[in-house]
């Protein structure tokens, strides 16, 4: 509890505390525990608050750092990923669109309409599953909103 160095020498200031008994008979327990003066463990007691307090304000500062921080990546990442599965969307209807095109050459229109409802529907049927699974959760979480 002795000062630190290099730290100017202020000039003392008298201040009374008015204290339940025992709060003030628990200071003068812990000063004399310590072998100090009453006002050096006071003094010491305000140093130690005022240092976790700007401890606590600091890793709050942090914590609301690295929380726009993990936002901006996690919004980064939505919008990449959202980028990929677009292209890969487009390539998916590109493909189709080439194939519909052959096979419209090759059997003519009608085959192609046909095998163009009949892939439709097959994905369709394959999806489902999904579809409602994802639908069922955006419910869920529009009933808890």
């Amino acid at each position: 509890m002795t000062k630190k160095a290099g730290r100017p020498k202020a000039a003392p200031k008298r201040v009374t505390v008015t204290l339940s008994q025992h709060h003030a008979e628990e200071l003068q327990r812990l000063a004399v525990e310590a072998d100090v003066s009453l006002s050096a463990l006071c003094a010491h007691v305000l140093e130690r608050y005022a240092i976790q307090d700007r401890q606590l304000m600091t890793n709050d500062i942090i914590a609301q750092r690295l929380e726009a921080i993990t936002e901006r990546h996690a919004q980064d990442f939505a919008a990449r990923f959202g980028d990929v599965l677009l292209r890969t969307a487009h390539e998916t209807v590109a493909m189709r669109r080439q194939l519909m095109a052959l096979t419209a050459v090759e059997q003519g229109k009608e085959a192609a309409d046909q095998l163009k409802e009949a892939t439709w529907q097959a994905a369709v049927k394959t999806l489902r599953p999904y579809t409602q699974r994802v639908r069922g959760e955006d419910e869920s979480e529009s009933a808890s909103s």
